[in-house]
């Protein structure tokens, strides 16, 4: 967890102080970003599950992939979808059963308005509904699944490096809601996971 927070300060400083060192010389069109039709982000999802969830407690998690792909609908409105992805290795299986790992899959729609642009500096709102697949993996036998809906926010920060190529930070509050069958003296559990997550990679404006 301390990695996780020293990564997204380190991330956002970075980003900020590259705004304030850059040159007018290099500037980008203050309503260049606005001209694109749209923008493809991809980058690595950092994972943090709620520490009292099933996810924290029974498996030893592997950061993921988060891809985006979105189109202005309006002069500040995108709107478009997202996929991300990260695996988990079961630690605990006299708590969620007796399997060997999961892959955490998550595909919904992106909603977002894109309220504060400054030379190469931007900030977007953004957020959305899906569905989420736990697919549960046991060797020498039959896999199953668990699913259920996702809701998430994604506030994000970016920095132009040129018109068409930007890095940007996503801050990822995303509750899954899950429809797992189970006893009910645990069914609290299985419920829904709460997630505090992280992406940070490149986005591509067309």
């Amino acid at each position: 967890m301390n990695f996780r927070i020293k990564l997204v300060v380190f991330s956002f400083s970075l980003m900020f102080f590259s705004t304030v060192s850059a040159q007018d010389s290099t500037t980008v069109e203050t309503k260049s970003y606005y001209n694109r039709k749209g923008m493809i982000t991809i980058g690595p999802y950092f994972v943090n599950p709620n520490k009292e969830s099933f996810v924290n407690r029974a498996y030893r998690i592997e950061n993921g992939t988060a891809v985006s792909a979105s189109g202005y609908v309006a002069p500040h409105v995108i709107l478009g979808g997202r996929f991300s992805q990260f695996k988990g290795t079961v630690t605990d299986r006299t708590f969620v059963g007796d399997y060997d790992r999961t892959r955490f899959i998550q595909t919904g729609v992106l909603l977002g308005y894109h309220f504060f642009e400054e030379k190469r500096f931007q900030i977007i709102l953004q957020g959305g509904l899906g569905w989420v697949t736990y697919s549960n993996i046991k060797s020498d036998a039959r896999d199953f699944r668990d699913s259920g809906a996702s809701y998430y926010l994604t506030p994000q920060l970016s920095f132009s490096i040129f018109k068409w190529l930007a890095v940007y930070g996503n801050i990822d509050f995303r509750f899954d809601k899950l429809k797992i069958k189970t006893s009910p003296e645990i069914e609290n559990a299985f419920d829904h996971v709460n997630y505090l997550n992280f992406s940070t990679g490149i986005r591509l404006k067309i």
